[in-house]
């Protein structure tokens, strides 16, 4: 994976460059610090290894987040940036251990919990849906784990709304915005049709 640095405020201003300050909900800066995120990350292989001491390092291993020089973190600190980059904006959020985790891990699996302002408080699970943001794809990791029906869960069509808002997909139609996977779908039934392929050939 390629190393870049990840500069929060650069983030910020880019967003603020596209839609001003007060254009987008909170749900909806949410949704595109989320996205913008996920463009950048990538995960370090190098927790797999089978070395506990190792492990524990990267786990542990606190952010600057003024100076964030690699793009490169496991859920920990992809967390704890995201959470940064939100209070930044003024958005309540903190990670959260996995609930579902077992109680007597020392390096249990963790995430953001975004407190929204209307009383709703809702699970990002970036590091899940890394592949899917860099696909341009449906993520399934925003708003959608209840923890046991403790927290919020969104409509997709509630995400979709604000991903149309943010650029996040992208303009079939006039009226229509799709994923890639639409596309994707859009190209495969094309290459069953015996006519579209003469066409194309």
């Amino acid at each position: 994976s390629v190393e870049k640095d990840v500069n929060l405020n650069r983030i910020i201003d880019g967003m603020h460059q596209k839609f001003g300050k007060d254009n987008l909900t909170e749900l909806e800066k949410a949704r595109y610090l989320y996205i913008e995120l996920g463009k950048i990350f990538r995960y370090k292989m190098d927790y797999l290894t089978l070395y506990k001491r190792k492990q524990e390092d990267i786990y542990f291993d606190m952010v600057d987040f003024d100076d964030i020089i690699t793009n490169s973190w496991i859920c920990v600190q992809m967390s704890d940036i995201y959470v940064e980059v939100l209070k930044r904006v003024g958005i309540s959020a903190s990670t959260q251990k996995d609930i579902n985790g077992r109680s007597d891990y020392s390096m249990p699996h963790k995430y953001t919990v975004i407190n929204l302002s209307d009383g709703r408080n809702i699970v990002a699970d970036l590091i899940y849906d890394l592949p899917f943001i860099q696909l341009g794809m449906k993520t399934g990791h925003f708003g959608s784990n209840s923890e046991n029906g403790q927290k919020d869960v969104l409509s997709e069509e509630e995400i979709k709304s604000a991903d149309d808002k943010i650029g996040y997909t992208f303009q079939v139609s006039k009226e229509e915005y799709a994923y890639t996977e639409t596309f994707l779908e859009m190209i495969k039934q094309e290459l069953a049709d015996p006519e579209k392929m003469r066409e194309y050939v």
